[in-house]
């Protein structure tokens, strides 16, 4: 059940990708990680280290993360709003 809920969580992610910002994967990622964690019973803290390694040192570098927002936002202009993906 924790799978097929996880898989419809995914699904749901990719479809809304291009609205998505950058703290927002950030965190889905985090949570997958501990998802396939609780699985597999394997110590993904180092994993969990550099995910939020990364957010903190976008976040504190304003060019970096105006960069981020930039891209986020030409992404959602360019892609359709409505992904047929994962239906």
């Amino acid at each position: 059940m924790v799978a097929a809920d996880t898989g419809r969580q995914l699904s749901e992610l990719i479809d809304d990708y291009p609205n998505l910002n950058f703290e927002v994967i950030a965190a889905r990622v985090t949570q997958i990680v501990g998802v396939a964690s609780s699985f597999t019973d394997n110590d993904y803290s180092s994993t969990f280290t550099k995910i939020n390694t990364l957010e903190k040192e976008v976040n504190q570098d304003q060019v970096l993360k105006e960069f981020m927002k930039e891209i986020s936002l030409r992404n959602r202009h360019m892609q359709p709003s409505n992904s047929q993906l994962c239906q």
